[in-house]
């Protein structure tokens, strides 16, 4: 299993930091990042961004940049664990169709026992009644 690491800015930063850029974001879609998003957010970063001097350009591109590739790999991370636990339920689902009639077995000889144990008492009772 991977270790993920920290990114360097929260969310809330990332955000603050592209709000202020006039480049409109919520946290809740740097949770749920998409290529779609992925790609218009680096279009806006960029375009937002050219107008400022090359190495400030550099430096703030190249921390979005970061954030933005730790969060979809993150995702990714995150999607494979999801596909993990649905091949778990899967597994556990089909173990269960299979034990079923196992189950409903024991379940009529269970009842079927009850019923003679009720039977055997109420004979007992009139053999000790008479």
């Amino acid at each position: 299993m991977s270790k993920l690491v920290y990114p360097k800015l929260s969310r809330r930063e990332i955000v603050t930091i592209l709000v202020e850029a006039q480049i409109i974001i919520s946290e809740q879609d740097l949770l749920h990042p998409n290529p779609d998003l992925i790609s218009d957010l680096y279009t806006r970063v960029l375009t937002t961004f050219y107008f400022l001097p090359e190495e400030t350009r550099i430096d703030l591109v190249a921390k979005v940049v970061d954030q933005l590739t730790h969060l979809q790999n993150e995702h990714i991370s995150c999607e494979g664990q999801v596909s993990q636990w649905n091949a778990e339920i899967t597994h556990y689902n089909e173990t269960k169709k299979k034990e079923l009639p196992l189950v409903e077995e024991v379940d009529s000889r269970v009842k079927e026992l009850r019923q003679t144990i009720s039977d055997l008492n109420l004979e007992q009772v009139n053999l000790l009644g008479s």
